[in-house]
């Protein structure tokens, strides 16, 4: 997981697959109409208006192929984070769209919260279980969701 802002896109540099996806970000994203858009290297952005839900109302989910580079545009949202021990298998999509979803989780691992305002983004690998687009203050936002092979982040 790697928390960031603008100024965190060039530190990035030395990993083409993120620096590319996140350049896109943050010199296009705000520009780019709604829908999926190939970036190549087998990056591609999903850019979607969306209406945050309460907590209790969002699954977690997992990915194994692709990281996650979540992005408020406009609006915010808050996304869980926690590790996907002791999470059970609600739904399972791997084979055709690279996602698991889980029920509630009745541990007490504790799951941290990031508030997600534009300019900032939150990259998320496998290990990391996360519930997007929770309430915060906004009942309306827009975000970009750019999917990174895992491939080539290592």
């Amino acid at each position: 997981m790697l928390y960031g802002d603008f100024d965190s896109v060039e530190l990035c540099r030395e990993n083409h697959a993120l620096y590319a996806a996140l350049k896109f970000w943050r010199d296009q994203a705000a520009t780019t109409p709604d829908g999926r858009h190939e970036l190549g290297d087998g990056i591609f952005a999903m850019i979607k208006s969306f209406a945050p839900k309460p907590r209790e109302e969002r699954r977690y989910e997992t990915h194994v192929q692709y990281a996650d580079i979540q992005c408020v545009l406009e609006g915010d949202e808050t996304i869980y984070v926690r590790p996907p021990e002791g999470l059970k298998v609600q739904e399972d999509f791997l084979a055709e769209r690279d996602v698991v979803f889980y029920n509630q989780p009745e541990d007490c691992i504790p799951e941290q919260p990031f508030l997600m305002l534009p300019g900032h983004f939150l990259l998320l690998c496998p290990e990391d279980a996360h519930k997007p687009e929770c309430l915060t203050s906004f009942d309306a936002g827009r975000k970009i969701v750019l999917k990174v092979p895992m491939v080539l982040l290592r």
